[in-house]
């Protein structure tokens, strides 16, 4: 079997999925396609080169990720693709996705497996042979349930030619078929719900140096995280608000706001409170991952998150909001603690118990090293699971 991943990003899921179907004899493939104006991929940032052509080798990746990703990269074939155009510029768009088609139809694939639904991704999947196509989604609806029309256009084009549908949550699912309902196409199409693992490719990051410094006044200090793209869903509002009641209580506790983004609260006369208002580099991610005692997701909404998939991976509780898919991720007590949203004082407590209870605390860290190692988490069973959805497209076809 061979299989071509066409993806937008998501290379944190995405790679150690490629890399371990590859693993059990499946021709693997990723094409990761963008636009040249956004060069920084997540865990693959091409900032540095700087004349950016259309199409990137695995081999042009040398220069700029180290040698054990490198090592990581080469036990599956990937090629990165750089189009001109952009939604704004419909004809260039086109002209990239036929370039695209192309590439794609030269490499007899028996399954093209299209991650995240986009408006470009929905043109070049239109032009190739719908029985050959499996998409995965990692975002039916936006966090507010209700569908952009670029996200309609791509679900009306999946729904009408029933192509098999991967999610990655128990709420995703039921968003998409709650969709499918409206269109009478609810049971014609196949969806299939495969949780991530540990998002491994982070530690590809550690031991590395970082220019981020932050001061704490007591070297004792229990730092809470709260990172990522700063948006008003986020809830950062409320933890500034349960932070700035705890600290007249508590002196052993330092709170890192870090992500790009605009916060809309005046946290000035907060003492051990660090603000790192920009995007943060991979490397910094893994560096303040490590220096946080637990992570903190106060999110007002919500679909599902990355978040619990890296923070699991080194072994940080969480504490978040009952929204999405977060119930579906944390084990109330046991992997973290799930709370009310826009709840000050719940939160407030939430972090009352982790911090003060260390039994509680090391209980936690020791399941997250079991739960997420084995079972629905496991990417061993994730792909197996996906190579079941591969031959169950292709049994249809033949049938």
């Amino acid at each position: 079997m061979k299989v071509l991943i066409v993806t937008t990003g998501f290379l944190e899921s995405t790679l150690s999925l490629a890399k371990t179907i590859s693993s059990k004899g499946i021709d693997i493939e990723i094409i990761c396609t963008n636009s040249k104006t956004r060069r920084n991929l997540n865990v693959i940032n091409f900032s540095q080169i700087k004349s950016l052509k259309t199409w990137i080798t695995k081999e042009d990746l040398r220069s700029i990720v180290n040698d054990d990703f490198y090592r990581f990269l080469s036990t599956f074939k990937i090629i990165f693709h750089f189009k001109k155009g952009n939604s704004k510029n419909p004809v260039g768009l086109i002209r990239d996705a036929i370039k695209l088609k192309k590439y794609i139809k030269t490499q007899k694939a028996d399954i093209i497996h299209f991650v995240e639904g986009s408006i470009f991704l929905g043109i070049v999947a239109s032009m190739l042979p719908k029985n050959k196509i499996v998409f995965s989604l990692h975002e039916v609806t936006n966090y507010h349930g209700i569908t952009p029309l670029r996200q309609k256009i791509l679900l009306n084009f999946i729904i009408r030619n029933s192509l098999p549908v991967i999610v990655h949550s128990e709420i995703s699912r039921n968003r998409f078929i709650n969709y499918a309902n409206r269109k009478n196409r609810s049971g014609l199409i196949p969806v299939y719900l495969i949780y991530f693992g540990l998002f491994e490719v982070y530690k590809f990051f550690e031991n590395h140096k970082v220019d981020i410094s932050f001061r704490l006044d007591n070297p004792n200090s229990k730092v809470l995280l709260f990172f990522g793209r700063i948006t008003p869903s986020k809830g950062l509002n409320v933890l500034l608000s349960a932070f700035k009641l705890l600290e007249s209580e508590y002196e052993n506790i330092h709170l890192i706001v870090a992500g790009n983004g605009y916060i809309d609260y005046d946290y000035t006369g907060i003492k051990n409170l660090s603000i790192i208002n920009r995007p943060i580099s991979n490397e910094e991610i893994v560096y303040l991952m490590k220096t946080s005692y637990a992570v903190i997701c106060p999110y007002l909404s919500a679909s599902q998150s990355g978040i619990p998939m890296t923070s699991y991976l080194f072994g940080k509780p969480i504490i978040a909001t009952s929204v999405g898919a977060f119930s579906e991720v944390i084990i109330d007590m046991k992997t973290g603690i799930l709370i009310s949203p826009n709840d000050i004082n719940a939160l407030k407590n939430a972090i009352v118990t982790l911090i003060s209870d260390q039994q509680l605390y090391k209980k936690m860290t020791s399941e997250i090293e079991v739960l997420y190692s084995k079972d629905r988490f496991n990417w061993d069973i994730i792909a197996e699971q996906t190579i079941s959805v591969y031959s169950n497209t292709l049994a249809k076809h033949h049938s």
